[in-house]
């Protein structure tokens, strides 16, 4: 980890279980790693979580400190085996859906490492600073057209 590396090579055995590419410059995870249980992405470039089928039996995923503004219900539960996922740190973009699938998803804070504190918005500017599980944004403001 912290080699400041843009890609990660596929030279990595498919058997492996624990893989910490931690600070460096990735953009995007993409490996076939079947076995794979543990996957330390913290301080990279990532804008979106790791596809789930390539690491199909991943129990820990921690992308903290990238450039994710949200995640999906969807990308949540693709990931069938995670136990901890720390996605703390990033700039959050608050919005409508993104708040209803955290606040609606159960069991969602024992999974989240550093839930409440590490979750906080950054945008729309009027919850700027907010942990993002305190925010509720109102019927008018999540219907306009």
């Amino acid at each position: 980890s912290s080699t400041q590396i843009p890609k990660v090579t596929k030279c990595i055995p498919r058997t492996l279980e624990v893989l910490d590419v931690s600070g460096n410059n990735l953009k995007e995870f993409g490996l076939q790693l079947p076995l794979l249980k543990e996957l330390y992405l913290s301080r990279n470039q990532l804008k979106t979580l790791p596809g789930a089928a390539p690491i199909p039996n991943l129990v820990s995923l921690s992308v903290r400190r990238n450039k994710l503004n949200s995640f999906s219900k969807e990308e949540f539960e693709s990931f069938r085996r995670m136990e901890l996922l720390d996605a703390g740190d990033n700039n959050f973009i608050c919005s409508c859906e993104f708040l209803s699938f955290i606040h609606r998803e159960a069991g969602i804070a024992q999974v989240l490492v550093g839930w409440p504190d590490r979750y906080v918005c950054d945008s729309p500017l009027a919850v700027r600073g907010a942990q993002v599980g305190a925010v509720h944004l109102s019927l008018m403001e999540c219907h306009r057209s």
